[in-house]
């Protein structure tokens, strides 16, 4: 392959990375700023999984008695 060829291969993708950015209207930085803002916290993860442990270990407890 030549160097124009991979020349021509890379601007065909950094416009079309800059198309798609307009057109979704976010860059990649916004992307993941806006996942961090709405992701969990881990105590939030502890506790969901805390609540399921527990909810298993009380059926199982009644199932045998």
């Amino acid at each position: 392959m030549s160097r124009l060829s991979v020349a021509k291969d890379q601007t065909a993708i950094i416009l079309h990375n800059r198309q798609a950015e307009e057109e979704i209207g976010m860059t990649r930085d916004d992307l993941i700023r806006e996942y961090k803002e709405h992701s969990g916290t881990w105590p939030a993860l502890v506790g969901v999984y805390a609540l399921i442990v527990g909810a298993m270990v009380v059926s199982g407890y009644l199932m045998v008695g």
